[in-house]
């Protein structure tokens, strides 16, 4: 999941170095607490590196293989990335999924709290 997370705020537009950098900084220290696979995948993913059908998926979303929708449905494109996606390990790869669909459905939302007075105050109130 966190692997999805740091790459998806490298991918979406409102993502940025700066939020994986905060994050890293989290996660970072923690490293020895997991196997030596998933603290190499962490660190691999917090650079910007990512294995080839994940890289596949990014490049669909980014519209690099055929445009991300067509007619409001993923691309053909999209759905065999993910597929490819979800064929990693046991359950790694639909973790992977779910932390970089949440992430950049997260950074979606953004500027929908941008735009409602009730939630932009809300936000800001946040420590």
């Amino acid at each position: 999941v966190l692997c999805g997370v740091l790459l998806g705020l490298r991918l979406h537009p409102r993502g940025s170095l700066s939020l994986v950098e905060r994050l890293w900084a989290t996660v970072r220290p923690r490293l020895t607490t997991t196997t030596s696979l998933s603290a190499a995948l962490l660190t691999e993913a917090a650079q910007g590196y990512a294995v080839a059908p994940v890289v596949r998926l990014a490049e669909a979303l980014a519209g690099a293989a055929g445009g991300p929708t067509t007619e409001g449905r993923p691309s053909t494109a999209v759905m065999e990335a993910v597929q490819a996606v979800l064929a990693i390990g046991h359950s790694s790869g639909a973790d992977l999924l779910g932390g970089l669909a949440g992430c950049l459905d997260a950074l979606d939302t953004i500027d929908l709290l941008d735009h409602s007075p009730r939630l932009a105050t809300t936000r800001r109130s946040l420590p």
